[in-house]
């Protein structure tokens, strides 16, 4: 199914093809870690259907009922379908206490477990790949935007705000999304804009440390961006780095 078209209609005979898949090939499995709500109905109705022994973790990366989606009826859809099998789950990890409160507080449940989601240390000095590939010039600043490219991470107004800036800052954006090649258009005439595709998790912090100020401009569109704690927090950290960031 899947060259069949996006829309939910389409994706509901997608996520049945994958539970009866999962169902199939792994019923036997002794523990299910479900990282967030799209396969959690799917764990949960395995267990409920074909081997009661399961062990099932739940593990919001967010606030899951309150996260940005694509359209508001998709939103009250993931809402529904947490709300109906989180209490199925036999334990539930997140990222900070503040979502894990939110979590007790709206559903009347045990506090789930915290596991900060913190990449693992590392130490390296300053490196310099951003100025050999995009020829930046000594003297200039680069101002760093890593992560998902997409809305409400404020990646659009980061290119409206480097119109105006001064000739001694650049931007680069470091990742992939649904806004690349908006974005991208967006930029095309402007020598103080760059946008570097995504690198793999053992070369990212070294790109990190090439830069001079790290970026972390998510908008409060909803209560999940309010209480957001981005892996790039703690990398741009890790590279030494002061970080501009929105009032979250």
């Amino acid at each position: 199914s899947r060259k069949l078209p996006k829309s939910i209609f389409f994706q509901i005979f997608k996520w049945m093809e994958l539970f009866l898949l999962i169902a199939k090939h792994y019923r036997k499995t002794d523990f299910f870690h479900v990282c967030d709500v799209l396969p959690l109905p799917m764990a949960v109705w395995t267990k409920r259907l074909f081997n009661s022994s399961i062990k099932i973790v739940y593990d919001a990366h967010e606030l899951e009922f309150q996260k940005n989606t694509s359209s508001k009826r998709y939103g009250q859809l993931i809402a529904w379908l947490e709300a109906k099998h989180l209490r199925a789950a036999d334990a539930m990890i997140t990222v900070t206490d503040l979502i894990a409160e939110l979590y007790k507080e709206h559903y009347n449940i045990k506090k789930p477990n915290v596991i900060h989601n913190f990449p693992y240390k590392q130490t390296l000095g300053h490196q310099d790949k951003f100025r050999q590939k995009f020829g930046i010039r000594p003297d200039q600043k680069i101002l760093l935007y890593q992560g998902v490219i997409a809305p409400n991470r404020g990646c659009e107004q980061l290119i409206e705000a480097f119109k105006d800036m001064p000739d001694q800052f650049v931007l680069v954006l470091l990742g992939y999304g649904s806004l690349w090649d908006s974005i991208k258009a967006m930029s095309s005439e402007m020598n103080n804009v760059f946008m570097h595709e995504a690198v793999g998790r053992k070369e990212l912090l070294k790109h990190t440390a090439s830069a001079d100020y790290g970026i972390y401009s998510i908008i409060n569109t909803n209560q999940s961006h309010d209480y957001a704690l981005g892996n790039k927090i703690f990398e741009y950290i890790m590279a030494g780095l002061p970080i501009i960031s929105t009032n979250l």
